[in-house]
């Protein structure tokens, strides 16, 4: 059963839709955005110009546009001389740790177009921003198509780039959106291993999303357990399996080559150092939490609970500085929506052990996409409830694609397949009513009323 149509209206109505709200975003009410647009300034700077001025004219700025009122914290006496003097600013004093390709990119369109005012600069790396989420909007859409024949699935999956937050994060000046479209390049090479016997141009894309993940922010990684699912996959499926095993191993020579080559290139640039630090410095502590951390991976399952709660608002719905949230009812209506996937996951899984269903998705398919998932869930809320720290839902966006085609198969599936139709135009329906009520019920009020 098929669906007659284009995706491109849905992917031209979410450009529309991050447009609108990076209109309606008050300067600097997107989470980092001083110190990121700092960075970025910094890049564009001239030698002889220090960043305490760039930070000065950045909180003189944040000062003129009541950004304290709309976080409710009490405003300063006087404009703060750096950001480590600013309140909540001075538990992120830099972002200089982070690698810097965002940075260079933001830097370089502000000396192109030679811009001087900070508020302007910040509303053209917005801009930029829904250039990059639209670029990860096309990857969802190449990675629907590789994991799923079925049209109704790719346009129910088409239809999840209206959540909320996903709209409202596409406008922002953050490094993490390369990260979208790194996770994104993992995710789609996987699936081309799995799903093909032509993995060359799978490696490819996977070698591509680890480099642009490197050079921009880790959460890009997140999506590497699928990769390695699909390499599973792929030597299992082997018929030759020593032949088999020769291509993977020299692809995985040439995957070696290229990254041994990257990192000479950012050691070069000078980039490397930093890398490593952040790197390692994550590994560590993520280590030192599970193992000997002093907060023990044996909490309560309230706070288990707490934690998924927070990443499922987070991941649907929350605006400002963490501040701005919509009524209880309105998460309790995305928690149903959220409950019903996973029943149709439960079912789509079930289908595996019944060889007279018709499947919506792949055994191998389904398989990269459960491990996308667990790599989102880990990087969003495991890693977070385990060092005792409030989940970050938004941080699972590079694995974005892989919620999204799992949700729309799993809705389908657990419709019938008689409704299906019905099913693509009702989710898409109300995942674009979700996004008009966010607007319209819980920006708009928070931030003018």
């Amino acid at each position: 059963m098929r669906i007659t149509g284009r995706i491109w209206p849905f992917i031209a109505a979410y450009i529309l839709a991050a447009l609108l709200m990076v209109i309606l975003t008050p300067p600097f009410q997107l989470p980092d955005e001083p110190t990121h647009l700092a960075e970025c300034l910094d890049a564009a700077a001239k030698p002889d110009e220090h960043r305490v001025i760039l930070e000065m004219e950045i909180l003189r700025q944040m000062a003129r546009y009541k950004f304290w009122q709309y976080i409710a914290l009490p405003e300063p006496e006087s404009v703060p001389l750096r950001f480590y003097d600013a309140p909540l600013l001075r538990i992120r004093p830099t972002q200089a740790t982070k690698p810097e390709l965002y940075f260079i990119l933001g830097g370089g369109l502000i000396k192109l177009f030679r811009i001087h005012d900070s508020v302007i600069a910040m509303y053209l790396l917005r801009i930029l921003g829904i250039g990059l989420g639209l670029a990860a909007a096309l990857i969802l859409v190449l990675t629907a198509k590789l994991a799923c024949e079925d049209s109704r699935v790719r346009f129910l999956a088409v239809g999840t780039l209206f959540v909320p937050q996903f709209v409202y994060m596409s406008g922002s000046v953050n490094p993490a959106n390369l990260s979208w479209i790194a996770g994104g390049l993992i995710l789609a090479g996987s699936l081309q291993i799995a799903g093909s016997p032509r993995t060359a141009a799978g490696y490819g894309l996977i070698l591509l999303g680890i480099v642009l993940a490197l050079a921009s922010h880790r959460a890009g990684l997140i999506t590497l357990p699928a990769a390695a699912v699909a390499l599973i996959i792929h030597l299992v499926r082997s018929r030759r399996r020593i032949a088999g095993l020769s291509r993977t191993l020299s692809l995985s020579i040439s995957l070696g080559a290229g990254t041994a080559a990257l990192a000479a290139w950012l050691m070069a640039a000078g980039w490397f150092p930093g890398i490593v630090r952040a790197a390692a410095g994550h590994l560590a502590r993520m280590f030192a939490a599970v193992l000997v951390g002093p907060v023990p991976i044996s909490r309560s399952p309230a706070w288990w609970l707490h934690c998924l709660t927070v990443f499922h608002k987070g991941a649907w719905m929350v605006f400002g500085w963490f501040a701005v949230f919509a009524h209880p009812a309105v998460y309790g209506f995305l928690a149903l929506i959220s409950i019903g996937a996973l029943a149709g996951t439960a079912l789509l899984i079930a289908d595996r052990f019944r060889p007279d269903r018709m499947k919506l998705l792949g055994t191998a398919q389904l398989a990269v996409l459960l491990a996308a998932i667990a790599g989102g869930l880990w990087f969003g809320a495991g890693q977070y409830a385990v060092r005792g720290q409030i989940a970050q839902g938004r941080y699972m966006f590079p694995a974005l694609p892989a919620f999204a085609v799992l949700y729309a198969a799993a809705w389908i599936r657990l419709t019938g397949n008689r409704t299906g139709i019905w099913t693509v135009r009702a989710g898409i329906a109300v995942l674009w009513a979700v996004f008009v009520c966010s607007v319209t019920l819980v920006f708009i009020p928070a931030f003018y009323l």
